[in-house]
């Protein structure tokens, strides 16, 4: 009688060290299409006035309240903005005439921080995204209100 146990058999698959691509290539590869979107998205808007042309999307709640929501005239500010027409987009939202330069402020900080660590993340402190809620809402019920200055459709 053999009393020696049964040695196990070799595993059929061995594992393979894990392969690592390129760090961030392909969130570089991400950035470059969105620039690229960006870009093309604003060629269309400087060439095709929102207010001549309507193959925009249209606000929902003005269309079925009548009120504007706190992106309304968004679309037509911007295209003020890309003919250099800053007064008129800030009389069609101020609050995103406003925002933009913050929004690429804090976008130009974290590319920075990206550049000296490539691990470092786009984040925000929690108490400014309820600041920012807060001027959002906050907004989207002045503009509504009897003797706002606010576009008209």
């Amino acid at each position: 009688m053999n009393l020696t146990t049964p040695s196990q058999p070799p595993p059929l698959v061995q594992s393979a060290p894990p392969v690592v691509v390129g760090r961030g290539r392909g969130w570089r590869l991400l950035g470059v299409l969105l620039a690229l979107a960006f870009l093309g998205g604003s060629a269309v808007l400087f060439r095709f006035d929102p207010t001549q042309h309507g193959f925009y999307p249209r606000c929902q709640l003005y269309r079925m309240t009548g009120l504007q929501c706190p992106g309304c005239g968004g679309l037509r500010a911007l295209h003020a903005l890309l003919h250099g027409r800053v007064t008129e987009a800030f009389k069609l939202n101020p609050l995103f005439v406003l925002a933009l330069p913050a929004v690429g402020a804090w976008l130009a900080t974290w590319a920075r921080r990206k550049r000296r660590d490539p691990t470092a993340r786009l984040t925000l402190p929690t108490s400014w995204i309820w600041i920012g809620v807060a001027v959002i809402i906050a907004f989207g019920v002045v503009r509504n209100l009897p003797g706002f200055p606010g576009a008209a459709f």
